[in-house]
């Protein structure tokens, strides 16, 4: 009677599963997006203008907060997103230093 075992996987640790040039594009996405974002929560502090939906407020406020927005966009990004929330809040107490 033959021995039935379980064959093993193969070895592709050399080998990535995608390469990191194509995942430069949506890396470069989720980045503008981020970059948009930090836009728009700075603007809610230096203008005083219109504020359809409240994104400018929105954003912000989960800027301020590390909130679940601030945390996915950074993830995406392969940033901490701690560190978003801390360089907003230095930027915050910047601009507020010099009278904003």
């Amino acid at each position: 009677m033959a021995s039935m075992t379980t064959p093993e996987p193969p070895d592709r640790t050399s080998e990535p599963v995608i390469a990191e040039a194509d995942l430069q594009p949506a890396l470069d996405m989720w980045s503008a997006a981020l970059a948009l974002f930090v836009q728009d929560g700075k603007a809610y502090v230096t203008r005083h203008s219109a504020d359809p939906g409240c994104e400018r407020e929105t954003a912000y406020h989960d800027l301020i907060r590390c909130g679940p927005r601030t945390r996915w966009l950074a993830r995406f990004c392969l940033l901490d997103p701690a560190e978003i929330t801390r360089q907003f809040r230095r930027w915050l107490d910047e601009h507020r230093a010099r009278g904003g």
